[in-house]
């Protein structure tokens, strides 16, 4: 997502005069574009960062799903 004071069909309002504009989108476990995303975020290198990034968050979750909760068993 990117915010943005500019409105446009596609962009959600989100609050004092900022919207919300979704960029990308997650298929098939890759990052594509739409067709109004910025030439940055097409770029390969882009996408490819994103995807590792994407990678790395769910790894920590999944990490901290398996860890024992503090206080437990007492």
């Amino acid at each position: 997502m990117l915010a943005t004071t500019k409105d446009q069909a596609h962009r959600l309002y989100l609050q004092d005069g900022i919207y919300a504009e979704v960029t990308l989108r997650f298929e098939a476990g890759e990052f594509s574009p739409w067709p109004w995303t910025y030439a940055d975020y097409r770029q390969p290198c882009v996408l490819a960062f994103l995807k590792e990034a994407r990678e790395f968050y769910r790894r920590r979750l999944l990490e901290e799903k398996s860890r024992p909760e503090k206080g437990a068993g007492r």
